[in-house]
């Protein structure tokens, strides 16, 4: 399976109160929104996230990223500074945009942030 995601924003404490999301910190988000994505995605199937992947530390993002399941594809988002550097925080691709994408009923799209 294919699946499409964005603005997760793993680690940033703020986005809990700029989107009100319903987390006491940042911690209980992260593992929420973790929990959920392997409650839904394999091993095996592939995640396009569209950007503002997180605005915690390198080490804390490889952590997190380690723990979800998939083969992750990024498209670059107006937050996600470490551009090159998330292949080694746990990306297997990383664009700037994606032109031309083919959905299963042969539809064409660009995927960006």
């Amino acid at each position: 399976m294919r699946y499409f995601t964005s603005d997760t924003h793993f680690g940033h404490t703020n986005i809990i109160k700029y989107c009100n999301r319903p987390f006491k910190d940042a911690g209980e988000m992260d593992r929420f929104i973790i929990t959920e994505w392997n409650k839904i995605v394999t091993p095996d199937d592939t995640v396009y996230h569209m950007g503002d992947v997180a605005f915690t530390s390198p080490e804390r993002l490889k952590h997190i990223l380690a723990n979800l399941n998939g083969y992750k594809i990024l498209v670059l988002g107006n937050h996600d500074r470490a551009g090159a550097k998330m292949f080694e925080y746990g990306f297997a691709e990383v664009h700037p945009n994606i032109r031309g994408f083919v959905l299963k009923d042969n539809t064409i799209c660009n995927l960006s942030h």
